[in-house]
Protein backbone atom coordinates (compact mmCIF):
# COMPACT_ATOMS: atom_id res chain seq x y z
CA UNK A 1 0.00 0.00 0.00
CA UNK A 2 1.41 3.36 -0.98
CA UNK A 3 -1.12 5.55 0.85
CA UNK A 4 -0.06 7.26 4.08
CA UNK A 5 -2.50 9.22 6.24
CA UNK A 6 -1.38 12.60 7.54
CA UNK A 7 -2.52 14.54 10.59
CA UNK A 8 -5.57 13.31 12.44
CA UNK A 9 -6.63 10.67 9.87
CA UNK A 10 -6.52 6.91 9.40
CA UNK A 11 -6.37 4.73 6.29
CA UNK A 12 -8.68 1.74 6.49
CA UNK A 13 -10.30 -0.94 4.39
CA UNK A 14 -13.66 -2.66 4.67
CA UNK A 15 -13.93 -6.01 6.41
CA UNK A 16 -16.36 -8.85 5.82
CA UNK A 17 -18.67 -9.80 8.64
CA UNK A 18 -18.91 -13.46 9.60
CA UNK A 19 -22.16 -14.56 11.15
CA UNK A 20 -21.63 -17.28 13.77
CA UNK A 21 -23.96 -19.30 15.90
CA UNK A 22 -23.33 -19.52 19.65
CA UNK A 23 -21.58 -22.85 19.11
CA UNK A 24 -19.14 -21.27 16.61
CA UNK A 25 -20.61 -22.48 13.31
CA UNK A 26 -20.11 -19.93 10.52
CA UNK A 27 -23.28 -19.36 8.50
CA UNK A 28 -22.07 -19.48 4.89
CA UNK A 29 -24.90 -17.45 3.39
CA UNK A 30 -24.07 -14.55 5.67
CA UNK A 31 -20.26 -14.49 5.43
CA UNK A 32 -20.10 -12.16 2.42
CA UNK A 33 -21.99 -9.31 4.07
CA UNK A 34 -20.20 -6.07 4.71
CA UNK A 35 -20.98 -3.47 7.31
CA UNK A 36 -19.95 -0.20 5.66
CA UNK A 37 -19.33 1.48 9.00
CA UNK A 38 -16.91 -1.16 10.34
CA UNK A 39 -13.40 -1.04 8.87
CA UNK A 40 -9.89 -2.26 9.71
CA UNK A 41 -7.15 0.33 10.17
CA UNK A 42 -4.15 -0.22 7.87
CA UNK A 43 -2.37 3.09 8.50
CA UNK A 44 -2.51 6.04 10.89
CA UNK A 45 -1.51 9.67 10.59
CA UNK A 46 1.01 11.45 12.78
CA UNK A 47 -1.55 13.50 14.71
CA UNK A 48 -1.34 13.44 18.49
CA UNK A 49 -4.90 12.22 19.17
CA UNK A 50 -5.03 9.51 16.50
CA UNK A 51 -1.62 8.05 17.36
CA UNK A 52 -2.56 7.73 21.05
CA UNK A 53 -5.92 6.00 20.56
CA UNK A 54 -5.80 4.03 17.30
CA UNK A 55 -3.38 1.30 16.19
CA UNK A 56 -2.88 -0.49 12.89
CA UNK A 57 -5.05 -3.62 12.90
CA UNK A 58 -7.83 -2.12 15.05
CA UNK A 59 -11.38 -2.55 13.81
CA UNK A 60 -13.20 0.75 14.15
CA UNK A 61 -16.73 2.07 13.72
CA UNK A 62 -17.09 5.36 11.86
CA UNK A 63 -20.00 7.73 11.31
CA UNK A 64 -19.95 7.59 7.51
CA UNK A 65 -18.99 11.27 7.20
CA UNK A 66 -15.56 12.77 6.53
CA UNK A 67 -14.47 9.83 4.36
CA UNK A 68 -12.52 9.80 1.11
CA UNK A 69 -12.45 6.61 -0.98
CA UNK A 70 -9.17 5.90 -2.78
CA UNK A 71 -8.10 3.03 -5.07
CA UNK A 72 -4.54 1.71 -4.88
CA UNK A 73 -3.44 -1.41 -6.80
CA UNK A 74 -7.09 -2.40 -7.43
CA UNK A 75 -7.91 -2.24 -3.70
CA UNK A 76 -10.28 0.31 -2.20
CA UNK A 77 -9.14 2.19 0.89
CA UNK A 78 -10.90 4.78 3.01
CA UNK A 79 -9.25 7.84 4.52
CA UNK A 80 -11.23 8.77 7.63
CA UNK A 81 -10.99 11.91 9.76
CA UNK A 82 -10.35 11.13 13.44
CA UNK A 83 -13.41 13.06 14.66
CA UNK A 84 -15.64 10.71 12.63
CA UNK A 85 -14.39 7.58 14.41
CA UNK A 86 -17.04 6.52 16.92
CA UNK A 87 -15.37 3.53 18.59
CA UNK A 88 -12.95 0.62 18.51
CA UNK A 89 -14.17 -2.98 18.41
CA UNK A 90 -12.23 -5.11 20.92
Amino acid sequence: MSIQAIGERVVAKEVKIEEKTQSGIILSGMSNKKNPNVVEVVGIGSGEKVSKEISVGDKIIHSGYGITKVNDNNEEFLIIDFENILGIIK
